[in-house]
């Protein structure tokens, strides 16, 4: 198990993935985009992967390894806004 990875970076990234975008993603789930952004960037970080593809001007998609991630987040913990508590 990885030691830092935490449900909160895991639901965030869903989120990203699933509504297309930081701001977004913070909207359904309550937060701070710059909360939402940093999430992902220390989930990233702890895997040592890029998990999205930043380079396209509002176009953010999973990378080859995102989209596997994001695929085995539980269906049923995206239903649940309120589950994605602050680090």
């Amino acid at each position: 198990m990885i030691d830092g990875l935490t449900i909160h970076q895991l639901l965030c990234f869903d989120a990203v993935v699933t509504e297309g975008g930081f701001q977004a993603a913070a909207e359904r789930l309550l937060r701070s985009q710059p909360a939402v952004s940093s999430a992902v960037k220390n989930l990233e970080t702890e895997l040592r992967l890029t998990l999205l593809d930043r380079s396209g001007y509002r176009a953010l998609r999973p990378r080859r390894m995102g989209d596997r991630a994001s695929r085995d987040v539980s269906p049923r913990e995206r239903d649940r806004p309120a589950a994605c508590p602050g680090p």
